[in-house]
Parts: C-alpha cells; structure tokens; sequence
C-alpha cells in the first residue's frame, strides 16, 4: 500500500511538474549574465541593456495544452507550436524557453536572453535618459545639428493602442543633417531628403517637401554637441539622440 502510495505520489509530481509551463509568461529582466561583456565597458552594458529591455519589455508568451502557443510583442500576436523536452519548451524559429521553477523561466532568442515570470505582468519601465515626460524649449545653435543622429531612447507619452509599434519605429530614426538648410529623415535604412528651416519661436524643425508643403517634422527642446531632445508632437513621443559617427 505504501508503495502504491509513494508511486502515485511521484506520477502526480511529474504531471504537475510537466504542465508547469502552461499559461502566460511576462518578460521580467535581461539576463546579464548572457551578454557577451569582453569588449563592453560599463556604460555600454546598460545601454545594451536599456535597448534590449525596450524592445522586449512587452513580450508575453501564452501556453497552450495543445502544443500550441501566442506571442505577444510591440502589440503584435503570432501563434505557433511548442514541443515539450521535460522542462524545454523548442519554440518557433529555433527560439527556447527554460521553465526554471514554477514562476521563473528563462527565453531565449537568437542572441537575446530574457527571464520570463508567470502570469500576465507588465513591468513599469525605467528611463536612462528620458527621465521626465516633458522638456522646455531651450535657445540652440542651429550649427550643431550637422552630422548624423541616430536614437538611444524613446518616451511614448501618449500611452495609446499603439505605444508599443511607436517604441519600436522610434528606435529605427535617424536624422542626418547635411546643410543648414537640408536634412535627410530615416527610418530602418529608408531614407528621405528635405529642405528645412528652423522656427525660433518655438524649436519647430518645419520641413518642406518637394511639392513646397511646410510640416513640421519635429520639436527640438535641448541641444548641445553629444545629444539632442526632441519630440514628435502629433503622437506624443520624445526620442533621446546622439549623433553617429
């Protein structure tokens, strides 16, 4: 009796052991410890960091127990099949999830590594640089703005829908200015040459497209010869820049 007793206890161990991946997972941190640190100073760590866990600070994994699971990142929902290895889960892509304990795992994704936590969990993001949600216009010299500037951080201020496809699109931005009066607008290698012109007023890059229509593209708030503040008015974001040599 006794070992009938024993033998059902380790069977329902091992079912509740093999369904502890099931229900939804939230990304929780970057694991560092993945992260190839050889040619990286402190500094870069956390920039590679902060970049990491913006782009993947929404990911949610949901599980199924029909081998099937959904993908949840920057507002976008993919569903694919798992197959399950004890406490491996062989994902999409060749994309891995490590049940760790019955609240922690770990995914792993190309070069990336995250830790997962259960249940369906948004983590308050922290700011390196964008530390307020609104600037004042201070006075700039609009000579500094030549060269190329790329950007390190993005602030969605308008928590919408879409904050997340913003988050994304933001970090892809460049801005090139070749002349005091033209700049080329890039977004993910697509690029996009206008005549420009500064409106003292307020900081308003306004610029003009070749049919001669005036819009403005962005709101410069502090500029010096390392990084600039800028915001894209209409949809409420603020992109943190420096430049790219």
């Amino acid at each position: 009796m006794k070992k009938l007793l024993f033998i059902s206890l380790l069977f329902i161990g091992f079912i509740s052991h093999a369904q502890d991946h099931l229900g939804m997972w939230s990304f929780e941190s970057v694991d560092r410890e993945a992260i190839n640190t050889e040619s990286m100073d402190k500094e870069k760590l956390e920039e590679r960091i902060g970049k990491v866990s913006d782009m993947f600070g929404s990911l949610k994994l949901n599980f199924s127990d029909d081998g099937t699971y959904s993908l949840t990142v920057m507002g976008q929902i993919q569903s694919h099949e798992y197959v399950q290895n004890e406490n491996i889960l062989l994902l999409n892509k060749e994309d891995k999830l490590e049940v760790l304990t019955e609240n922690k795992a770990r995914f792993s994704s190309g070069s990336v590594v995250l830790f997962l936590q259960k249940g369906d969990v948004t983590v308050e993001k922290t700011y390196t640089y964008l530390k307020k949600t609104s600037y004042i216009n201070e006075k700039i010299k609009e000579e500094l703005l030549l060269g190329k500037w790329k950007v390190e951080e993005v602030r969605v201020v308008n928590k919408s829908e879409d904050a997340d496809m913003f988050q994304k699109v933001g970090l892809m931005i460049t801005l090139n200015f070749k002349t005091n009066n033209e700049v080329e607008l890039g977004v993910s290698g697509f690029n996009n040459a206008q005549k420009f012109k500064i409106n003292h007023d307020n900081n308003d890059l306004v610029g003009t497209s070749s049919s001669g229509e005036e819009k403005i593209v962005y709101r410069i708030h502090q500029l010096n010869d390392n990084f600039m503040i800028v915001s894209q008015i209409e949809d409420e974001i603020l992109l943190y820049m420096v430049r790219d040599n």
